[in-house]
């Protein structure tokens, strides 16, 4: 598999919140092309802005997975060990008064033998491209999306469409509730998978990521111009994208 990565830091911000996994290598400002076995874990993971330590929280976790998971361990245990990551994250934080409520969100694709279990809690999002046209695989754990999810539309629109009701940390057990692992690539992997975070999706739209996807350009290129183009489109948070090509 080839994975094209970038991870900015968003403008005026001191601290990059964003951060991404690819195998044994934790990324942070910075981009990475490389090519990995059937095996390992792919993951995004955005440290919640409004709560101090957004940092902290997303590169704790990611961390914690890169020492603790292997292709060894099954659906039931890969889930396990995050419930196990978001305690510690938590015990963590309680040992940074100032940070005790750093909390973060998370999707990954955990590979075995080239088939990808799922992990997903919060806002950031896994896509699979299909022809060529993206899908979204993973639902957003917000405000927003429960009251769309609910039919109240009013409510919806009046609220703060970025809260998130679902994440690692947070300085209580229960947030990580939503947090889910699947098998959902049981039959088919698609050959082009994309994940994302929020400075991404959130200002590029999702007939425009196809085209930049789909683009006759190097993979780094695209990956680039996906990132510019949210920029340009008024994001000013933190960008993370990968790529996952067969």
């Amino acid at each position: 598999m080839v994975i094209t990565s970038l991870v900015v830091k968003g403008k005026n911000k001191i601290l990059c919140d964003d951060a991404a996994l690819v195998k044994d290598i934790i990324l942070c400002e910075e981009g990475l092309t490389t090519e990995i076995d059937n095996n390992g874990c792919i993951a995004i993971a955005d440290g919640v802005g409004g709560n101090a330590g957004g940092h902290d929280a997303s590169q704790f976790l990611l961390n914690f997975i890169k020492d603790k998971w292997t292709s060894n361990l099954s659906k039931l245990e890969t889930l396990e060990m995050l419930k196990d990551a978001n305690l510690e994250l938590i015990h963590y934080s309680e040992g940074i008064p100032e940070k005790s409520n750093m909390a973060t969100t998370f999707t990954g694709l955990f590979y075995k033998d080239g088939i990808p279990l799922i992990a997903h809690v919060g806002n950031t999002r896994l896509y699979a491209l299909q022809g060529s046209y993206l899908k979204q695989l993973t639902s957003d754990h917000t405000t927003y999306q429960w009251h769309m999810m609910h039919g109240n539309y009013d409510e919806a629109d009046k609220c703060n469409k970025s809260e998130i009701i679902s994440c690692f940390g947070g300085a209580s057990k229960e947030l990580v509730k939503m947090l889910y692992v699947e098998n959902v690539f049981a039959e088919y992997v698609p050959e082009v998978l994309a994940l994302t975070s929020d400075g991404i999706h959130d200002y590029v739209d999702i007939d425009t990521m196809e085209s930049i996807i789909c683009a006759d350009l190097p993979m780094k290129k695209r990956v680039q111009k996906l990132w510019v183009q949210a920029v340009e489109n008024g994001s000013l948070d933190d960008c993370s994208i990968i790529i996952v090509e067969k």
